[in-house]
């Protein structure tokens, strides 16, 4: 009778244990995506704290226009560069609280763009930003967002 009872109680515990080991399962790795590159990467600082109201509040840039007229309230009488609005997009990305300028780094995953912003914390008037230049060719959100 007694290894009956241990037989049942090990097969019994055995069940238990592949129970929570399938309860706890790990989920499966998310697709971490693609590092992308910007063709171009503009950064700087702006000390005027009321020329933040400039950038784009989707975060993101797709004419013209309105790129130019970033350009020039950032920039100043800085040349405008060109860029084929067809084929790319712009990512503008702001770190406020004092001049603080963002590095970027980005993933594709599965027609989302990823952007990652990081930046120091320096008291201080104005902010930093960057404004990025993007192969717009896949992009069909940005951070979860969708590109219009």
């Amino acid at each position: 009778m007694m290894p009956r009872l241990l037989v049942a109680t090990v097969v019994l515990g055995l069940i238990a244990v592949a129970a929570e080991a399938q309860r706890v399962r790990p989920k499966p790795p998310v697709k971490a995506g693609k590092v992308v590159k910007p063709d171009n990467d503009w950064t700087g600082k702006v000390t005027d704290n009321k020329k933040v109201k400039d950038a784009p509040a989707k975060g993101y840039i797709t004419e013209k226009d309105a790129f130019e007229k970033l350009w020039k309230s950032w920039r100043g009488d800085e040349k405008v560069p060109t860029v084929d609005f067809t084929k790319k997009i712009v990512i503008v990305t702001v770190s406020t609280g004092g001049p603080n300028v963002p590095r970027i780094t980005a993933r594709l995953n599965e027609g989302n763009l990823q952007v990652l912003a990081i930046s120091t914390k320096l008291a201080g008037p104005g902010f930093g930003y960057s404004i990025a230049v993007f192969d717009k060719e896949g992009i069909k959100k940005l951070n979860g967002k969708e590109v219009k």
